[in-house]
């Protein structure tokens, strides 16, 4: 840390992290400690905050330029008494470069000062704002001082980081007794040690609410009740501004989007919901879970394959207050995605106590799975569709369950694109499954590709598909074919649909699903008539096709 010269202190808005750097600076230099190992002769304290709040509520902090120079300038001043116009117009890192160098002739050295800046996610609101912010706070800590700084955020800055928790409820008791006697507090030294202790609870730990909590109670006629609501409702209303709004300008407008959805579902979701949410809105999961990271506005508890969020008190009535002052079709967007993501919650939690029935039962041993199965049989393309995406998403090793999205898109959704990707993944993860190859083979049938079909039907039946089963989706490739091909290739499809046809009729009579199989050869043998009459092509003498390997080879009788 010391040969770093950097270190910065990081937690959510309203934790103490101020306070406690002013109290540490405080005792090293009025009463350090026999093994102290280092003690500035200059510091610099300079505060990049925007806002400051108390008993009166929220107030706005005047004449502060949140920008690093002025911070560099502050240190100046403690060698000059005013600066000239070359302090000001002097580029960044212009402006350090000339600031060490000042110290230097002085002959105070770079381990001799300290500069803390506060507060310092005001001055980056972009990723190229925050590299450059990098690049100044190297130079500083390189050349002019030690730096100390605190944030709301994680920086993205080369520092010994110290995270400032919030108080447990020993400790926030403690203080309110200790608090109690600064502030004459009379219904706080009447008051029992559970008592207090509760209401460092309720107030979370927070030094900011404790502290103010403590003054409302000190005035005369109030009662630990009284202060406490008014503190609460404090924290509703201005205080969420002083604690939120900073991080709520610094993250992008879809970002935000995500987090006014989060506080319409109440603010307690997992994080299967909050993917749900960025999808509907477009913003990548990633980049969100960023944004939650340096925001603060709540805590995620990480199980390993899944996580919760909850945001914290006082962020949900900041968001009401921010949806309220959405124009109304933003609004009505922002409910839309609300409801549509409720409603597929309600789905899950129903699919999730729910048996589905289907002949591959592996493929729905997912809540999502379930879903898709459930609104597929309810006849909704739409919400099965989604659902099997999700499917596919959390339990993509599952190869019985691509497949049988695979079937369903080229089915039902008549989505024969993304059929064949599904299809493809299935075929890729059981090599040997008879049904992945033949789903396979019956979507590149409707999408004309006869060599590719016949590949695949081979390779499900010599893994046990049935023969004639194989024979109708051969033909089917041949039929769809001959509707592009010119008049020649039309005639040799035609001619071989018709025979594969033939022999797949020749299927003995115990056959699985025989009379399924009679049903698709009729309308497959329909179609081959319409066609050859439309082209003008006479029945010629059949030519029978025999199968052998991957190929088809052709014989006269």
């Amino acid at each position: 840390m010391l040969t770093l010269g950097r270190v910065w202190f990081m937690e959510r808005g309203g934790i103490g992290k101020t306070t406690l750097v002013l109290e540490f600076l405080n005792e090293i230099l009025e009463s350090p400690p026999w093994n102290t190992k280092w003690k500035p002769s200059v510091i610099a304290f300079y505060s990049a905050k925007q806002t400051r709040w108390g008993p009166s509520g929220l107030e706005f902090i005047k004449g502060i330029s949140p920008a690093v120079g002025d911070a560099v300038r502050q240190l100046v001043l403690a060698l000059e008494d005013r600066l000239d116009k070359k302090w000001y117009d002097a580029e960044l890192l212009a402006l350090v470069d000339r600031a060490a160098t000042l110290f230097s002739e002085a002959g105070v050295k770079r381990d001799d000062i300290l500069l803390v800046i506060d507060n310092t996610e005001t001055l980056a609101r972009s990723p190229g704002e925050e590299e450059e912010l990098t690049r100044v706070f190297s130079r500083i800590a390189g050349r002019l001082c030690r730096l100390l700084m605190t944030s709301r955020r994680r920086e993205r800055v080369e520092a010994y980081p110290i995270q400032v928790l919030p108080m447990d409820e020993e400790t926030g008791y403690s203080l309110l007794r200790e608090l109690g006697h600064v502030y004459r507090a009379q219904p706080l030294l009447a008051a029992g040690d559970a008592r207090l202790r509760k209401v460092s609870r309720q107030l979370s730990g927070r030094p900011i609410l404790l502290d103010v909590f403590v003054r409302h109670a000190s005035r005369a006629g109030r009662s630990i009740d009284d202060a406490l609501q008014l503190v609460l409702r404090d924290a509703r209303e201005d205080l969420g501004e002083f604690l939120f709004q900073d991080a709520w300008q610094r993250i992008g407008p879809e970002q935000r989007e995500v987090f006014l959805v989060l506080g319409r579902l109440g603010g307690t979701v997992d994080g299967q919901v909050v993917g749900w949410i960025c999808s509907d809105i477009g913003v990548p999961h990633s980049i969100w879970q960023d944004a939650f990271e340096q925001t603060r506005f709540g805590s995620l508890v990480d199980y390993g394959a899944r996580y919760d969020v909850q945001l914290e008190v006082g962020m949900n009535e900041f968001l009401a207050r921010k949806y309220q002052s959405l124009p109304s079709l933003d609004q009505q967007r922002i409910e839309r995605i609300t409801q549509a993501v409720s409603r597929r919650y309600r789905q899950l939690l129903a699919a999730s106590e729910a048996s589905v029935t289907d002949r591959v039962v592996q493929a729905f041993r997912s809540s999502a799975a379930k879903a898709a199965k459930l609104a597929a049989s309810a006849g909704s393309v739409e919400d099965a569709v989604l659902w099997y995406e999700e499917a596919v998403r959390v339990d993509a090793a599952n190869a019985a369950l691509w497949d049988r999205y695979a079937w369903y898109l080229m089915m039902k959704a008549r989505d024969l694109s993304r059929a064949r990707e599904c299809a493809s993944e299935a075929c890729r993860l059981d090599p040997e499954d008879p049904d992945a190859h033949f789903t396979a083979g019956m979507i590149a049938a409707r999408l004309r590709d006869v060599a590719e079909a016949d590949r695949l039907l081979s390779r499900a039946e010599q893994r046990g598909k049935s023969k004639h089963l194989c024979l109708v989706q051969h033909a089917r490739a041949r039929i769809e074919a001959a509707v592009e091909e010119n008049d020649k290739k039309n005639q040799s499809y035609l001619m071989e649909a018709e025979q594969l046809l033939e022999q797949a009729l020749q299927a003995p009579s115990e056959t699985k699903r025989r009379e399924e199989l009679v049903s698709e050869c009729d309308k497959l043998m329909r179609r081959v008539r319409v066609l050859r009459r439309k082209r003008g092509i006479a029945r010629k003498p059949h030519v029978v096709v025999v199968r052998k390997g991957s190929h088809v080879k052709k014989e006269s009788e």
